[in-house]
């Protein structure tokens, strides 16, 4: 007895089987099948429910996972006659998963699945089965897969009475169902959602978001940003660059309301199209983009003055009232007139941004304030500059716009000239900065005219200046001013730090743009570039200065021209990049007779980066990978990870990189060199193939 019972149990731990429910256990989640009904009633649709529970600390994904890796899988195999529906998902939720963000369920979630009976059925019983993969993730995502069988007697379709509660709380879940008119427009980098709503319904609106059916609507770790007019309401998101346009604007709508209530709500047949959208994305906060124009003026000016205290411009003005301090001697006129200088390259310096902006939007372009950001020349451009303004408060060298030698010399022409320079200096370095106040007043810029928008990008400019202008104009202010010192050297060494750290965020912005690799590129640049500095300051031979400033112009102009990558060296990554590997897909593959192509890398190693520049992402190699329908999964160590750190250890390694082969029914995998050339590596995936049996 005592056999037979733990016999039992064993076996409900693995597949537990009854006439309405088949279950199945694995390593990080419990999956069921459950029918809504006792028997089936011909032509009299029912419903099953396929229920998810993950182990606790675990998730299981909708059916857009964000940046999971895959969507549940569902293969049905019915009795003849019968069709089953879509699965019916509730409302998922937005759950972080280390630097990604997926789009699931942190508990039990239960997919609803409409089963169509034909109008005339046998007496008997009906066999249902279903082969089901789905994927549960934690640190990391694993996808698990189960077998379940069904068999139901044919009769008056009742409800299961066991089962009421499984079902009412699947569909208590789900979105509701909507009339609103829904349109998405997609440009280059964004995407706008816009909700037609009646008035009353956008009141209680707190919040909203969006996930969408498919990808290529939003990048799943940006920000989505709403914002409530008496039309209804829109949503704006930032897109992946390059990615294809999505196959719907479908999906759910998650409202949530001011007393803190959320319900989804399902959009169809949303219209996509192409275009820039009113309310461009990445400008709008959670406010209403409509003001009168003093409104936006005044948001302007007040969001130019704090632009002084973000810490990239802020050294910049600091530098001005320092040499302004330093100048007690100069007459009323000539501090005034530099106060205008400085003004005016603040100025027409934003007037020339706003210009280029409205220039490229009128033509098509999706581009807000920063637009120049978006270009990894120019962020490397930026960065140079950030670093020589560091480098020379510091005192490594003085940065000279006239004919004097330093900043304090201002009653000449060429002192008006730096302080106009410096006004352009200040505007170049405020580009990556967007102040309180300044986002409602953009956005509204951006819907109006060009003389409006104009305006307001010069009110803000004038706000940007206006405090060096007051100095400049007002002697009791002036008076306030410390007297010159030694302290003043001091202050000007550590304002060099916040310009250091703001390089060293543009840095981090390359990366993010182009990869590591740029990054690394761009800091040896940087590193270079302050060499030359160093250089040029310890000779005075023209020999030795014209070296620094070839090796400074030339590292220069090689770090701000970045020609784009051409769609044929982007294909060629993509097949390389391949898919993740995992030991299942190793073995789902080999399994299948398919030749595999296995390499372990990771972002700190060169050796990998330079197999895979100088081997891997090359014509050839693709050509043949693709010709030989050889499969390539990609193992990145970049971070800690178990598994490859076992196939590492398997293999004899102790690190990446490591390049295995697996042809067409080998049983052991071709162990390839460590260094890597192109005829290498070719020669040797075509000797395993030539061998295999």
């Amino acid at each position: 007895m005592i056999l037979r019972t733990l016999f039992a149990c064993v076996f409900l731990t693995f597949s537990a089987h009854s006439a309405d429910h088949s279950t199945v256990k694995q390593d990080n989640s419990i999956a069921t099948l459950v029918s809504e009904v006792d028997s089936i009633a011909a032509g009299k649709p029912f419903w099953l429910a396929f229920k998810i529970d993950p182990v606790e600390g675990s998730h299981s994904l909708w059916t857009n996972p964000g940046d999971g890796i895959a969507a549940n899988k569902l293969t049905w195999k019915l009795p003849e006659g019968f069709e089953a529906q879509s699965p019916l998902y509730p409302t998922p939720k937005t759950i972080t998963s280390g630097l990604n963000i997926h789009y699931g369920y942190d508990e039990s979630a239960i997919l609803l699945v409409r089963i169509l009976v034909p109008n005339s059925l046998r007496s008997g019983s009906l066999d249902f089965d279903l082969k089901a993969e789905w994927q549960v993730c934690a640190e990391t995502c694993v996808i698990e897969s189960g077998e379940f069988e069904l068999s139901l007697p044919v009769g008056d379709g009742a409800i299961a009475s066991d089962d009421t509660e499984i079902f009412a709380n699947a569909r208590a879940v789900l979105p509701e169902i909507n009339f609103w008119d829904s349109s998405l427009t997609l440009v280059t980098s964004g995407a706008s959602l816009n909700v037609v709503m009646d008035m009353g319904q956008t009141d209680s609106i707190e919040t909203a978001y969006f996930f969408p059916d498919h990808s290529g609507i939003a990048k799943y770790t940006s920000d989505q940003y709403f914002a409530k007019s008496p039309a209804g309401i829109s949503l704006q998101f930032i897109r992946t660059q390059g990615v294809d346009t999505p196959a719907s604007g479908n999906g759910i709508l998650l409202l949530t309301s001011t007393d803190g209530s959320s319900t989804g709500y399902r959009l169809e047949n949303v219209k996509v199209t192409d275009g820039i959208g009113s309310g461009e994305f990445g400008l709008l906060n959670a406010t209403d983009v409509s003001m009168p124009v003093w409104q936006a003026l005044l948001l302007a000016f007040l969001g130019g003055l704090i632009l002084n205290l973000m810490p990239c411009v802020f050294p910049i003005l600091s530098l001005k009232a320092l040499a302004l301090a330093s100048s007690g001697g100069l007459s009323v006129y000539a501090r005034r007139m530099e106060g205008l200088s400085y003004t005016l390259g603040v100025v027409i310096s934003f007037a020339a941004i706003a210009a280029v902006l409205l220039f490229l939007r009128a033509g098509g372009e999706a581009i807000g304030w920063g637009f120049q950001l978006q270009s990894a020349g120019f962020v490397s451009f930026l960065a140079v500059i950030m670093l020589l303004v560091g480098l020379s408060l510091a005192g490594l060298f003085e940065i000279s716009f006239g004919a004097e030698s330093t900043g304090s010399q201002l009653a000449s022409s060429g002192g008006n000239k730096g302080s106009f320079f410096t006004g352009v200096l200040a505007t170049l370095v405020a580009t990556p900065c967007t102040a309180p106040l300044m986002a409602p007043a953009l956005g509204f810029a951006l819907a109006q005219t060009t003389a409006t928008a104009l305006l307001i990008f010069v009110t803000l400019g004038f706000g940007m200046a206006a405090p060096f202008l007051l100095l400049a104009f007002s002697p009791k202010l002036g008076s306030l001013l410390p007297r010159p010192g030694a302290w003043m050297d001091k202050l000007k060494q550590g304002l060099s730090f916040p310009m250091f750290l703001t390089a060293a965020w543009l840095v981090y912005v390359v990366i993010q743009q182009d990869g590591g690799a740029a990054g690394f590129v761009l800091l040896g640049g940087l590193i270079i570039i302050s060499f030359g500095v160093w250089l040029w300051q310890q000779s005075n031979g023209k020999i030795l200065r014209s070296i620094s400033l070839l090796i400074m112009l030339g590292t220069f102009v090689g770090l701000t021209y970045q020609p784009a990558p051409s769609e044929s060296d982007l294909a060629i990554e993509e097949v390389i990049e391949g898919e993740i590997f995992s030991e299942l897909k190793l073995a789902e593959l080999r399994a299948a007779n398919n030749r595999v192509f296995v390499y372990f890398t990771a972002d700190w190693c060169i050796t990998c980066k330079a197999n895979e520049k100088i081997a891997l992402q090359r014509r050839e190699t693709v050509d043949f990978m693709l010709d030989n329908d050889i499969h390539i999964l990609k193992g990145d160590w970049t971070n800690k990870n178990d598994e490859i750190a076992e196939v590492l250890a398997r293999y004899g390694r102790a690190g990446v990189p490591l390049y295995l082969y697996f042809p067409k029914g080998a049983e052991k995998a071709v162990l390839l060199p460590e260094l890597l050339t192109v005829d290498m590596l070719l020669d040797n995936l075509r000797s395993a193939n030539d061998s295999e049996g």
